[in-house]
């Protein structure tokens, strides 16, 4: 899965620091990120502050002091480039800078900085939409102490956003339930999934899934494996489960377009495996759930 990146060691902990030359910059726009693109291999990567400061260097000050730190996997160090205003327009015979959609983390290699790219996106979105105090209206400042948005004025602090989801493997003896979400950029079969409600359990958010998105009663409900999910800034909590009662299929029509029972040997692989909800489909396929 994406978050697994042995033998590397993510350390989430928050630092107040500004990035150094060997640090590593992240810079978002809405859903794309900024790479280097190799010309020739057309291949991605994530760009030093030392390229930056070679490639930019009237506005590399203001780069520098607009570095945020993320996270560090084993000595190396992530920082997120906090500002919109900086034109990457540099360009030669061997490579380009480009924004790109943050989808391409899904295909990327090493899958480490993936990974911390697609937890970077997390962080921005989450920075974003905390520029000002949700109490009095203040502009927020970054806390010195601890990942946190503050407000001068009144004090009021704000955390990272993280939404607790659950996503469920459903079983009928030898059959796997699979779905087609409506609206969705996934556009393979998938796992009934949703958000956890204020003051609802995630077993009950399993029930009660199961219940709106295709209209079945479940059992033996039981804890598969959790995974931070950045792309949607949530915590997806995986189960499995199996079907109670009747295995007749009604439709939440305006969340989901389509929903198969599938024999253990005609389940559809997923493709990839970085996330629960693949493995999971993988793991029943293979006869491990």
């Amino acid at each position: 899965m994406l978050h697994e990146i042995q033998p590397r060691v993510y350390h989430p902990e928050y630092i107040n620091k500004k990035a150094g030359l060997s640090d590593y910059a992240l810079c978002y726009r809405v859903n794309a990120i900024l790479f280097i693109k190799d010309k020739k291999s057309k291949t991605l990567r994530i760009p030093s502050y030392r390229e930056l400061k070679k490639d930019f260097p009237d506005t590399y000050n203001d780069m520098y002091k607009s570095s945020i730190y993320l996270c560090a996997v084993d000595k190396e160090e992530f920082f997120i480039l906090n500002k919109e205003e900086f034109p990457f327009d540099y360009e030669d015979e061997e490579k380009c800078y480009s924004f790109e959609e943050s989808i391409s983390f899904r295909t990327f290699s090493p899958s480490y900085m993936a990974f911390v790219g697609v937890t970077g996106n997390h962080v921005y979105k989450w920075l974003k939409s905390r520029v000002y105090c949700g109490c009095c209206g203040t502009k927020n400042k970054l806390s010195e102490r601890e990942r946190a948005m503050v407000c001068p004025k009144c004090k009021n602090t704000e955390y990272p956003k993280i939404s607790p989801a659950i996503i469920v493997a459903v079983r009928d003896k030898d059959k796997l339930l699979l779905v087609k979400p409506l609206n969705s950029t996934y556009k393979f079969y998938a796992l009934v999934a949703g958000f956890i409600e204020i003051g609802e359990t995630a077993e009950d958010a399993v029930r009660r899934e199961c219940m709106e998105e295709v209209g079945i009663k479940i059992k033996n409900i039981l804890p598969y494996k959790s995974q931070p999910w950045g792309f949607s800034g949530s915590l997806m909590l995986g189960f499995t489960a199996d079907l109670d009662g009747s295995s007749e299929l009604k439709l939440q029509e305006e969340e989901i377009g389509e929903a198969v029972w599938f024999e253990r040997s005609e389940v559809p692989v997923p493709p990839g495996d970085i996330s629960v909800g693949q493995e999971m489909i993988r793991s029943f396929k293979e006869g491990i759930i």
